[in-house]
């Protein structure tokens, strides 16, 4: 039982280090269009139906969105 917490737990860290990281990367490349930036891969990968990718660049997109405070839909 503690082993497989453990490995979830550490998926968790990793998908947030990726996000976080991914997020901090288009923000000091696009500045002011990093939000959009990621929407757009968002938006690329769903039209390519790869769901991994959207959601990964969603929560990108989203991880922008609270670090800059845009208004997410405006």
């Amino acid at each position: 039982m503690f082993g497989l917490t453990s490995k979830i737990l550490a998926k968790r860290r990793a998908w947030k280090s990726a996000v976080s990281l991914s997020a901090g990367i288009l923000i000091r490349d696009e500045g002011d269009g990093a939000y959009f930036a990621a929407r757009r891969l968002s938006r690329k990968a769903r039209t390519e139906r790869n769901e991994k990718a959207d959601r990964f660049w969603g929560a990108v997109a989203r991880e922008i969105a609270a670090r800059t405070g845009k208004v997410i839909g405006m």
